[in-house]
């Protein structure tokens, strides 16, 4: 009989602990401050949501920016999701990896036009790196070199670029070969 008595005080315990302004005060702060997406990549996504990313695909840098979570929230279609196990990587996540490393090579290489073209993908969108291990696939100094890519979103470190390819262009060789996943 103490057993329920004692799990219903702790219970309340528990509760009256976390609704302390202490704690939610706490709380807020991780979130505004150690969050891995900040405030000027909420920004720019509300700018993709509201006037730019209507029925095109936004590619990233995976998983550098903490930003995964922002394309659920505000309703754009991201070219990556959640990753594949390792060894269970598709064609299709390949060529995603690929393109997200190939970029600086839109001039040169048609393969580049035509993946950005096979995958629908009309922005990039670049952030500063906030994940402890991020390495960069492609930076803005890279965008920003390519006529391709145009600046059309930016709040601090956090912008969104549009594509603009000939989207009848294809690719003749298998861009996987050599991509371990």
């Amino acid at each position: 009989q103490r057993l329920p008595v004692f799990v219903a005080v702790a219970s309340l315990g528990i509760l009256a602990a976390f609704s302390t302004p202490g704690v939610v005060t706490i709380g807020q702060t991780i979130a505004t401050n150690s969050a891995p997406a900040d405030a000027d990549s909420r920004v720019v996504f509300l700018e993709l949501r509201d006037s730019i990313a209507h029925s095109r695909v936004v590619l990233d840098d995976l998983r550098m920016s903490g930003s995964l979570w922002m394309y659920n929230d505000y309703g754009v279609e991201p070219l990556f999701g959640n990753s594949p196990y390792l060894g269970g990587a598709s064609t299709s996540w390949k060529e995603r990896l690929w393109l997200r490393s190939n970029l600086d090579a839109v001039a040169s290489d048609e393969c580049v036009a035509a993946m950005l073209a096979k995958y629908n993908v009309g922005f990039i969108y670049v952030d500063s790196p906030k994940i402890w291990d991020a390495v960069p696939q492609y930076t803005e100094a890279i965008l920003l070199a390519h006529p391709e890519f145009t600046l059309v979103a930016n709040s601090g470190g956090a912008s969104v670029y549009s594509v603009d390819v000939d989207r009848g262009v294809t690719c003749d060789r298998d861009v996987t070969v050599g991509i371990v996943w």
